[in-house]
């Protein structure tokens, strides 16, 4: 295939444009397009959880198909992802409100199949005793489908499967519009070349509404998130432990928590949602994460931070955008997964790929 005509383009190499190129890869010639390198954007700046606890509605339905397809991915993909599922995942609830919102999203688990449980405070002090703070209970999911992955390393096993396919990845290159010829999609302009194809995807993340916006805008807004990363350490949680205030939409919250070991023995300190300018992390939010870490889990005060990431995620008040964009044939995107983008990549490039495969 030429490095300038596919069957498809997709533009971003994160975990989302990775996976849905994948997918595509396997009916058609594929030319991924990065702006800088493979995950190098939010899909490699996140905690790689895993979960499905807490979700509800459509993004719960998504969770638990893209968590059963991850069960079977390392054999599809021939590769080692680091991908661990047995860890159980904790929500805690510091007040009232957010002891009636795990009730709900329980609730919400087990009308779908899906195990969970509420725990009061004593419940949870006796299931986790190196807990400590002021919870009132807490939401618990047995392992199973929760748990982490290597987003590098999934991202690495789809470029190859795609390129062993006839596929191909511009790296370093800039997509600055898209080419239309009477409503219908030709290709897009790099800041290199043009390169034609009748199919565009956009999974570009926060930058997407830049490309999208002289045609039809999704509304995404970019978001940064920041995570601590531990010296390795013995230390075991026993759980993905996250704050119920995590469940909040987006922009109603800045800095909540999440505690989770890597498959590699570092723990992994989360999570802020903060409207920037500037990607870069901030010593107050540093601090305050630090400090809501220590709070429920005194032991991490003892384990040094090596190091901390930053990356800017892109959310939308209406929950993700996934399928064809109105008005222009031959125009896609899955956009706007915020958080969850790595829990559901699997399932949300599979459904793009088959929405696609229908009309090509």
């Amino acid at each position: 295939m030429s490095a300038h005509a596919a069957d498809v383009i997709v533009v971003g190499a994160g975990i989302i444009g990775s996976m849905t190129a994948y997918y595509l890869s396997h009916q058609n010639k594929v030319l991924i397009i990065e702006k800088a390198t493979p995950c190098s954007g939010a899909s490699g700046a996140c905690n790689s959880g895993l979960s499905y606890l807490g979700k509800e509605g459509v993004q719960l339905e998504r969770a638990v198909q893209s968590l059963l397809i991850y069960k079977n991915l390392p054999d599809e993909l021939q590769a080692g992802l680091d991908l661990n599922q047995e860890r159980r995942m904790l929500l805690l609830a510091e007040n009232e409100d957010e002891l009636k919102v795990l009730a709900d999203r329980v609730d919400a688990c087990r009308s779908s199949g899906m195990p969970g449980e509420l725990l009061s405070r004593k419940k949870v002090e006796k299931e986790f005793p190196k807990l400590a703070g002021s919870f009132l209970g807490g939401a618990l999911a047995a392992g199973g489908l929760h748990g982490y992955v290597n987003p590098f390393k999934v991202v690495a096993a789809c470029l190859r499967k795609i390129q062993e396919a006839g596929g191909k990845l511009l790296r370093h290159e800039k997509v600055k519009s898209i080419l239309l010829e009477k409503g219908q999609v030709a290709g897009v302009q790099t800041g290199k070349r043009v390169v034609r194809a009748p199919v565009v995807v956009i999974c570009s993340g926060h930058e997407a509404d830049n490309l999208l916006d002289p045609l039809n805008p999704v509304g995404l807004k970019p978001v940064q998130g920041t995570i601590l990363i531990t010296e390795r350490t013995p230390l075991d949680p026993g759980a993905k432990i996250f704050s119920a205030a995590f469940l909040q939409a987006p922009e109603n919250f800045a800095i909540s928590l999440a505690v989770e070991k890597t498959s590699t023995n570092n723990i992994l300190i989360g999570t802020s949602r903060e409207m920037v300018s500037k990607q870069g992390p901030a010593r107050a939010t540093i601090l305050e994460l630090a400090h809501k870490a220590h709070t429920i889990l005194p032991d991490l005060k003892k384990i040094n931070v090596l190091r901390v990431i930053t990356g800017i995620r892109a959310v939308r008040s209406g929950g993700p955008f996934i399928g064809p964009v109105p008005g222009y044939t031959g125009l896609y995107a899955s956009l706007g997964h915020g958080g969850e983008g790595i829990t559901i990549a699997p399932q949300a490039g599979r459904e793009l790929a088959k929405i696609i495969g229908s009309v090509i």
